[in-house]
């Protein structure tokens, strides 16, 4: 058994005279059905979009996953920058990532990693 304690008004500890019984026979219950028949079935061509999970990146109903499919073509990606500057870049899409593009620059021989997400357009060239 536990005391049960409290502080009156005045700030003086008093003690309860009835104590809380413990419990010990809870049941464990192997199985919940409260929480299987909540499942819903999920549809493996439909972008998640539950909280903590991971981007569907590979879905072309997103700016990532479209881009993946265009990897090795020649582009021209204009970026706003701030709220009024536009600035481009023309180079071959190496690598997209969740948050980045990475463009080959053949007037300069490098690699540029860009923002995915200050992107505004992107131009496609024929090859």
């Amino acid at each position: 058994m536990i005391p049960q304690c409290y502080y009156n008004n005045f700030g003086n500890e008093q003690f309860n005279t009835e104590e809380t019984p413990i419990i010990t026979d809870i049941p464990i219950v192997e199985s919940d059905d409260l929480f299987s028949s909540r499942q819903q079935a999920v549809n493996p061509n439909q972008p998640s979009t539950c909280a903590g999970c991971a981007p569907p990146i590979d879905s072309k109903q997103y700016t990532q996953g479209y881009l993946k499919t265009k990897i090795g073509s020649r582009v021209r990606i204009e970026f706003l920058i701030g709220t009024t500057s536009l600035q481009d870049r023309t180079g071959t899409i190496v690598d997209v990532g969740i948050s980045y593009i990475i463009i080959s620059q053949e007037e300069t021989n490098t690699q540029l990693l860009c923002d995915i997400y200050s992107i505004k357009f992107v131009t496609f060239y024929k090859s």
